[in-house]
């Protein structure tokens, strides 16, 4: 009886406090050797076991454990019965760290699944060791295991249908990361497109959404007990996962279709909060990026991102769709350069169709010519097709005859049609190379061109998912690169046998049968930044949308956006009217509020004389009566310039309150060390409008009674003095000021009132005339963010 109550009180005792350990996940490929020393280092005593599903000896994987300087053991399971060997378990038992080669994750779910060996390395990992694996070693791992017992899952065969019968899933196997299904070798694959099909599959099958992790080849994440990672190698590590507001329609034998997934696609440098789903550290290099605004085009688009010319012209296909849209009698104007095939073949489908037609070659010296700029007006609807990428958007501009005539008639409503690579020109750029050479993005040469801007804020890649797989990373990855390279809003990755039609915001998948597209919708990216050897990007805070056909999509998703001024009585300087901005060299990169939003480092430093930024605030959005418990809504860290306007993290915007919802709301501006003030009533936000609000403008701006100060010249300005942040300016504040002071405490200061770095009598100045004010913050008690 006694074994069985201790046992019992055992299983009581909560799993918290067991420690948890460190985890590797490659992506597989190229050794990443920084990764392997991680795993060693991480391995208290330096013991390292390589278990394998075979007896065969992963030669490559072994020489770099060994490499480490770590003691390393191999030892194959290639069996049930060798997994539930005892003596097995416990040569496990005996290291500090695990590492699973590549291969067939289907052998190590089916081999492994349940037995000692399974326990074995659980006991290890949950006893603070660390775990490793490479390509299906890694992707064993997560919570959800995709397990390949099918074989291979193509992300054509996903995403057309999340239920074909490779989508096989397992959710009961090892679970060392948390909530999280895990694939490797994506951007080498292009496998984001099978990611997202098998998440939604496994929120289809239990209603609950696990995080997305996938890494690429040459890729690692590293995981601390904790939550936070980082990223080594050369490829990215894409996250994804679901909110409140993603949605998701996953039916057997039909195409997915999934809106709002968070999308963050992280390099090397990177660290990443995997619990909060919040980037931590940007590595270097790293730019504020400021999407382009999308703008709707003012006539009907249509794309074809097949490559060949006989898919365009086969009966029914995207040109016969296109001509059905045309008014009996309409011309069309074939614009395309010189000698080009693609466009004879055109031309000569068009004259089967007994459609009538202009042929418009342009190159740099016939974007000129009077006669083709002529025909261009004469036209009633324009094919493009065959154009040379690089040096189109000079041809077309509209300082060219060419580029006017047709410029004009789009304005006016001339529908378009784009053929095969000629769907980038419609956006912002295009990507040069990606059909030439399959290594090209893994080898870092894919060039840009500029586009002609029909659509602004957007780009498009055709082509996607086609016949020859070599070339499926170019595609997938040239999207997000060239996405960042042009600061775009909206990417489109175009299946090779899918169209697509974009009416005013409203884009649309054609045919019924054709392959969902997947959306990159950058208009929340506030960081970009470029690896140093492949053309993929980092973004932050994106969305990824996957659009089955026929399926409309609205793409004009305006948020709020907020122009407000305040002021800060400590670094408020009368005289001159602006505040001091001595804390630029000591500003954190990360807000010390929330801790979820980051600039790059030396943000602050490089320019601080144009960026004139005093210091961090947080925006606070809030519903509900001030008389009673206010709900908060919405938090939002933002950048305070010395002339009071408050910023976002680019410090040359007002911030978009991006996801508000249309409605009054008070508004609240904090500070670390001043009383934060709220707006006297709601005031109304809408989404594409600017609210203005100036609490400088006089004591009435803020709610409560004397809830600001005034300074010299009448500016109203927030009281200093509230070191502690709890809303008033009392004892605790002045015990902190004298223990500042003896320690002679310089630099990001929560006693420094005047914000110039150092704590000293002018401080002490501040918090008597708070004290002596009765100085309160005027912002009610709230229920907790909503």
């Amino acid at each position: 009886m006694l074994c069985r109550l201790t046992l019992l009180l055992l299983l009581l005792v909560p799993a918290s406090v067991s420690a948890q350990g460190y985890l590797v996940v490659m992506g597989g490929g190229s050794a990443v050797t920084d990764a392997y020393q991680w795993l060693a280092d991480h391995a208290p005593n330096g013991r390292i076991v390589l278990l394998d599903y075979t007896n065969d000896v992963p030669t490559s994987t072994l020489a770099a454990l060994e490499a480490t300087g770590a003691d390393v053991t191999y030892l194959p399971i290639p069996s049930r019965s060798a997994a539930d060997n005892q003596a097995n378990a416990d040569t496990v038992r005996a290291h500090d760290a695990i590492f699973l080669p590549g291969g067939d994750q289907w052998r190590y779910v089916d081999q492994w699944n349940g037995t000692l060996i399974e326990e074995a390395i659980r006991d290890v990992f949950v006893g603070g060791g660390a775990v490793g694996g490479t390509s299906a070693g890694a992707m064993v791992l997560g919570s959800v295991v995709f397990d390949a017992q099918r074989g291979g899952l193509s992300p054509v065969n996903a995403l057309q249908n999340p239920f074909h019968r490779d989508v096989t899933l397992t959710d009961d196997f090892l679970a060392l990361l948390p909530n999280a299904l895990v694939d490797t070798h994506v951007s080498e694959r292009a496998r984001l497109g099978r990611l997202v099909p098998m998440l939604a599959r496994h929120y289809a099958d239990t209603g609950d959404w696990v995080t997305g992790v996938g890494v690429d080849d040459g890729t690692a994440l590293l995981v601390e007990p904790d939550g936070s990672s980082e990223v080594l190698g050369s490829g990215v590590v894409a996250l994804l996962q679901a909110d409140a507001t993603t949605t998701a329609t996953a039916q057997p034998g039909e195409s997915l279709h999934v809106e709002g997934l968070r999308f963050v696609q992280l390099t090397a440098g990177s660290t990443f909060d995997l619990p909060t789903f919040s980037l931590t550290t940007a590595p270097p290099g790293t730019t504020a990026f400021s999407a382009t605004p999308l703008g709707e085009p003012a006539f009907p688009v249509h794309l074809d991102g097949a490559e060949r010319s006989s898919d365009w012209t086969a009966s029914g296909g995207s040109l016969d769709t296109f001509l059905a849209t045309l008014p009996g009698g309409a011309s069309v104007g074939l614009l395309t350069s010189p000698g080009a095939s693609d466009a004879t073949a055109v031309a000569n489908a068009l004259t089967q169709r007994g459609q009538a037609f202009t042929r418009i070659d342009v190159d740099d010296t016939s974007a000129n010519d009077a006669g083709l700029a002529a025909s261009a007006s004469a036209s009633d609807a324009f094919l493009w097709v065959g154009n040379d990428l690089e040096g189109a958007a000079s041809r077309y501009a509209a300082s060219t005859a060419v580029g006017s005539a047709v410029r004009a008639e789009l304005a006016v409503g001339a529908p378009a049609l784009f053929l095969g690579h000629d769907a980038q020109l419609l956006g912002e750029g295009a990507v040069l190379g990606t059909d030439e050479q399959s290594t090209a993005s893994y080898d870092g040469s894919l060039t840009t061109a500029e586009g002609l801007a029909l659509a602004e804020g957007l780009v498009v890649m055709p082509h996607a998912y086609g016949s020859d797989s070599d070339f499926w990373e170019n595609h997938a990855t040239g999207l997000a690169w060239n996405l960042a390279q042009q600061q775009a809003t909206i990417g489109v990755l175009l299946g090779d046998d899918a169209q697509l039609t974009l009416e005013g915001a409203t884009l649309t998948v054609k045919p019924s049968e054709g392959l969902p597209a997947l959306v990159l919708d950058a208009q929340d990216v506030t960081q970009a930044g470029y690896p140093s050897v492949r053309n993929n990007a980092l973004l932050v805070e994106g969305r990824l949308h996957v659009l089955a056909p026929d399926t409309p999509y609205e793409l004009t998703v305006a948020s709020p956006e907020l122009e407000v001024r305040a002021l800060l009585a400590g670094a408020y300087d009368s005289i001159v009217g602006t505040m001091r901005t001595d804390l630029s060299a000591h500003l954190p990169d990360t807000d010390p509020y929330l801790g979820s939003t980051s600039v790059p480092a030396d943000y602050f430093t490089t320019d601080p004389t144009g960026l004139r930024i005093v210091d961090w605030v947080l925006l606070e959005l809030r519903s509900g009566d001030p008389m009673a418990a206010q709900t908060v809504v919405m938090q939002m860290p933002a950048l305070l310039r010395d002339d009071g306007r408050v910023l976002d993290v680019s410090g040359a915007s007002e911030p978009a309150l991006v996801g508000l919802a249309a409605g009054d709301y008070y508004l609240v501006v904090r500070h670390r060390n001043h009383l934060a003030v709220m707006t006297t009533a709601a005031t109304s936000f809408a989404p594409g409008t600017t609210t203005s609000y100036d609490f400088t403008s006089g004591m009435g701006q803020a709610y409560g009674t004397a809830p600001m100060t005034l300074a010299s010249d009448g500016a109203a300005a927030l009281w200093a003095g509230d070191g502690s942040g709890d809303g008033q300016v009392t004892a605790p504040d002045f015990n902190a000021y004298s223990a500042a002071t003896a320690a002679g405490a310089v630099g990001y200061e929560a006693s420094d009132y005047t914000l110039d770095g150092q704590v000293t009598a002018p401080d002490f100045n501040l918090y008597s005339a708070a004290t002596a004010a009765g100085a309160q913050a005027g912002v009610p008690a709230d229920t907790g963010k909503r």
